[in-house]
């Protein structure tokens, strides 16, 4: 029982990544009382599946990779992954803009952000942030050993 709520946090969590998500928009989604949506998220922040944002009103919670690959989701198919990591490769060690990716993936700024975050909180790309939806990235020598596994 207590697994299906969390699952159903988790659910509703991977599809919003990579936005935090409102302690209200999760009530609505579960269905879950305030207190026992309260407990299940404490429990899924402890076991490092997802980050929150405590405050007095309550909280904004969002999935991380760890949590992602804990229910097994493939939010981002593996052909844009490696397309991603085999073009910063060819330009390690330098970092590329933001700017590359968008012809390169046929994407637009909202859409970028999803499979850059989920590679920089996996480690594989180093990413500077900047005002705006504009970044630098740059693939790490770990993200370099892993592009032969995708």
């Amino acid at each position: 029982m207590a697994d299906e709520r969390r699952m159903s946090i988790l659910r509703k969590l991977v599809e919003q990544y990579p936005e935090f998500v409102m302690k209200r928009s999760l009530q609505q989604s579960t269905s879950l009382l305030e207190r026992d949506l309260e407990r299940q998220v404490r429990y899924l922040e402890e076991k490092g599946l997802i980050d929150v944002r405590w405050s007095a009103g309550g909280f904004a919670a969002k999935i991380n990779a760890s949590g992602i690959a804990y229910i097994g989701e493939e939010i981002i198919d593996r052909k844009t992954l490696k397309t991603i990591l085999k073009h910063l490769e060819e330009k390690y060690p330098d970092y590329v803009r933001s700017e590359t990716f968008l012809e390169l993936l046929n994407m637009n700024e909202d859409q970028l952000r999803r499979p850059f975050k989920y590679l920089e909180e996996t480690g594989l790309v180093e990413i500077r942030w900047f005002l705006g939806k504009k970044f630098m990235i740059k693939i790490t020598s770990h993200g370099i050993d892993q592009l032969e596994n995708l």
